[in-house]
């Protein structure tokens, strides 16, 4: 527990202290394994990280998150093993929206706009109130299938769910000015 209250302190050298003990006498206890892995990315230890959320998948492997974060992980390195572990996190978790957004991400990043919009409008099924969805859409619209016209409406609601989305209210005004509205882009 005091590793635990640590790590949510953002204490992490006394968590990873506290969870070495733990992880010292019981090798494959899930929360502490979990929780250094967390520690080694925030801290940028990937490999390390990588090394326990691996551990973790082997020891526990209907740990929806850990398989997330290694997805995460590797996505940011383009590998696509990203998404292989997913996939996984999703199969585990079905409605784990944000395994589904890292991989409409990583889909979308590769160029891969098919994809990334078929798992963007189901996390819209789960949940219409997601607005970097709904951003990402428009994105995908605007720059990718030279739609301003759908794109205002996606920024539009994701402008709606969150007020505060700047780069919903930019892009918005991007796509008005590719529709030659040069008034409302202002």
């Amino acid at each position: 527990k005091l590793g635990e209250i640590a790590f949510y302190c953002r204490d992490y050298d006394r968590s990873l202290e506290c969870l070495s003990k733990v992880t010292e006498n019981d090798n494959n206890n899930l929360t502490a394994l979990f929780m250094k892995g967390f520690i080694y990315k925030e801290k940028g230890d990937t490999a390390k990280a990588v090394t326990l959320f691996r551990k973790v998948c082997d020891a526990h492997p209907n740990h929806s998150p850990a398989f997330e974060e290694l997805g995460m992980l590797y996505a940011t390195h383009h590998n696509p093993l990203a998404v292989e572990y997913l996939n996984t996190a999703i199969r585990i978790n079905p409605a784990n929206n944000s395994a589904k957004y890292a991989l409409a991400m990583y889909f979308q990043d590769e160029g891969n706009f098919a994809n990334a919009e078929e798992l963007y409008k189901s996390i819209l099924d789960n949940n219409a109130n997601h607005a970097p969805a709904w951003h990402n859409r428009g994105f995908i619209e605007l720059y990718h299938m030279n739609n301003p016209t759908t794109a205002i409406e996606h920024f539009t609601r994701a402008i709606q769910i969150d007020p505060n989305f700047i780069e919903a209210y930019t892009n918005r005004g991007h796509a008005f000015l590719a529709n030659g509205d040069h008034d409302k882009a202002l």
